[in-house]
């Protein structure tokens, strides 16, 4: 009867540990926000693989992700530090990436982006540098940045980087640019 007790005990400790496992899988950096397609996609702090120790973060996709679906691990923080400044946000990344990733910069104004400008990575890729250069309006109140993991695959990123650089340092990979200023819709004679 003891022994049967034992086992019982036992068999509920290892289920627990277990449970416990499953639900703490996403180990979010501090400050990080996760926002994704659920249990598709794994965040974690990897102490395995870096380019500089200790660690660096990654995205993975579970085998049920699709091309359509995503991940994305970003921080949103106050812009007052740089207004009227041109930033650069670098990084470095590698993966085994089966549709695509980006490293991405928005510049915002009551949540509503303003411009942005992203970094594509695709394919498989050892460690590189990746690069994106925004200027940040006067009437900008908010920067996001991070990383995105669309469809199947894995991402690691690490020795993130965000400067303040001069005005001889071009704006780099802008996708929201500033429209031109015009008289008449383009599409009328």
């Amino acid at each position: 009867m003891c022994k049967r007790t034992l086992y019982f005990v036992s068999f509920l400790l290892i289920l627990l540990v277990n449970c416990i496992e499953l639900q703490a899988k996403d180990e979010i950096p501090e400050g990080w926000h996760k926002d994704s397609n659920g249990a598709e996609y794994e965040v974690s702090i990897d102490k395995t693989i870096f380019r500089s120790a200790p660690k660096s973060y990654s995205i993975k996709s579970s085998e049920s992700a699709t091309p359509e679906s995503g991940c994305e691990l970003f921080q949103t923080f106050d812009a007052d530090k740089f207004l009227g400044k041109r930033i650069r946000i670098s990084l470095f990344a590698k993966g085994d990436i089966k549709n695509y990733s980006l490293l991405y910069l928005c510049v915002g104004s009551k949540g509503r982006v303003i411009r942005g400008v992203n970094g594509l990575i695709t394919s498989s890729v050892d460690w590189k540098n990746y690069t994106v250069v925004i200027d940040v309006a006067e009437n900008v109140t908010y920067l996001r940045y991070g990383v995105t993991l669309s469809g199947r695959g894995q991402i690691w990123f690490d020795d993130l980087n965000i400067e303040i650089v001069g005005k001889d340092v071009p704006e780099k990979n802008v996708y929201f640019p500033t429209p031109p200023k015009i008289d008449k819709p383009y599409n009328l004679p």
